[in-house]
């Protein structure tokens, strides 16, 4: 670990700066712009090598670094529930970015209500060229935002009518991050005085100060390099378990494009600042679900599962593997291939619902046949993803529900305060109704918003 004295900017923590258009940065957009594609395999440095070294299904650990300083912090989920009225005291801070040939941008919007009669001010919301993403601590009436363009952390207090006062920033480049794009990091505020972004870009993960926006410390990840790939953190962040921070990995090669059979979880003990990195080869994984049994299940998204379905050789199939509870490596016995799952259909992501159910999106070739000079992600684009009930708990075939409706392939997941929301997004990503996926027997629709939610969280 680095400690930073004031004024004193660190090396750069990683010499493998991943190529500026990578599948976080591009997967839906590349939907809106094909010419995206071309540009981006042209960015990349992808030699189109596996270099996984681990034997097919088995899973490994190694400790990577450590740091110093303990934590006083644990899990911020409290359990509140979705508010499905309106009051001048609450207040829930979503960042939802909106798509487009000429890139991205993300709002910071602010509602009282998570309800469907909930009407969003934007007015008061703030406006962030590319991609951003926030955290915090719940009801404190302050939330942090990763600015892309400032290569800064900045911190806003929220009122009571969901208006922002900037509150100061911090400046990542003295870390050696060296860019951010709101999918390649995470904010996990675990204290009033203890802070952590995970800086894809950086391979690291920086330690701040979330009173006084100071940097503390550097903890590297350049385990996770891979010569040749991509490294992507999991566009629904990290998810906590006691004191652990765990962040799910996937790597692609953009020349090819290529998914690598290859599962990685960072998992960051907060009491001591130590990472581990475990890793599984059986196939790429993106999305989590943390079951109420204390089983996480990790799957690829329809993304992901498109390349492979268009392309076997390209991509492994996709897959559910799962973290038991309390165990610190992947479960070697664990192993479904989604299309068992949905009779043979193309299938992937995973959403959490009640118990230990849970959502697949599932693709009807029926409403919309897939041309054999398909693009994968023409295919994740299409709106005709079906929503799949599976139980996790008894592993038999899923059924179709019949709400949400047909739509988009894309994923957007995330909890507040143990509720677990997702999107249901119009076919150009242009709006999403935000759903709530575990409080009843199927999900509920709740606000609608422009682009889509990749994060939130109760201010007030």
């Amino acid at each position: 670990m680095i400690t930073l004295p004031k004024g004193v900017a660190a090396t750069p923590a990683s010499p493998h700066v991943p190529p500026r258009c990578s599948a976080a940065n591009v997967r839906w957009t590349l939907a809106l712009a094909l010419t995206l594609a071309s540009a981006c395999a042209d960015d990349s440095d992808g030699d189109g090598d596996d270099e996984t070294t681990a034997a097919a299904g088995t899973t490994t650990t190694t400790t990577t670094t450590t740091g110093t300083g303990t934590s006083t912090g644990g899990s911020t989920d409290t359990g509140m529930g979705t508010d499905t009225g309106s009051t001048d005291a609450m207040q829930f801070a979503l960042a939802s970015t909106l798509f487009g040939a000429e890139g991205r941008s993300t709002f910071i919007i602010t509602t009282p209500s998570l309800s469907a009669d909930a009407v969003i001010d934007y007015g008061k919301a703030l406006q962030i060229a590319g991609g951003a993403r926030i955290g915090g601590l719940p009801g404190t009436g302050e939330v942090f935002v990763t600015h892309a363009e400032e290569l800064a952390l900045v911190k806003y207090s929220v009122s009571a009518d969901g208006s922002f006062t900037d509150l100061g920033r911090l400046g990542l480049s003295a870390a050696g991050t060296p860019r951010l794009d709101g999918e390649h990091e995470s904010i996990e505020v675990i204290s009033d005085t203890k802070g952590y972004v995970f800086d894809g870009f950086g391979y690291q993960i920086v330690k701040f100060d979330p009173t006084g926006m100071t940097i503390t410390g550097q903890i590297s990840l350049e385990g996770l390099f891979r010569d040749g790939w991509t490294m992507l953190f999991s566009p629904s962040g990290a998810f906590h378990r006691g004191n652990e921070i765990i962040m799910l990995v996937s790597w692609m090669d953009l020349s090819a494009p290529l998914l690598a059979p290859e599962t990685a979880l960072v998992i960051l003990d907060t009491t001591t600042d130590t990472v581990s990195i475990t890793t599984d080869t059986r196939c790429g994984c993106d999305y989590f679900y943390a079951a109420s049994s204390g089983d996480v299940y990790f799957a690829a998204d329809p993304y992901y599962a498109s390349l492979h379905h268009l392309s076997p050789t390209s991509a492994p199939p996709a897959c559910l593997l799962r973290l038991r509870a309390g165990e610190p490596t992947i479960d070697p016995t664990y192993h479904v291939v989604l299309t068992d799952l949905t009779q043979g259909a193309l299938a992937g992501g995973i959403i959490g619902g009640p118990g230990t159910t849970a959502y697949l999106k599932v693709y009807d070739e029926v409403l919309a046949p897939i041309a054999s000079d398909a693009l994968y992600y023409e295919v994740a684009a299409t709106p005709a993803w079906q929503w799949w009930r599976i139980e996790l708990a008894t592993g038999l075939p899923g059924t179709p529900v019949a709400f949400p409706e047909v739509g988009h392939g894309a994923v957007a997941t995330f909890g507040i305060d143990g509720q677990l929301f997702s999107n249901v997004s119009e076919g150009d990503l242009s709006a999403s109704t935000l759903l709530d996926t575990n409080s009843g027997a199927e999900p509920l629709p709740g606000l609608v918003v422009q682009g889509i939610p990749f994060t939130g969280l109760r201010v007030h």
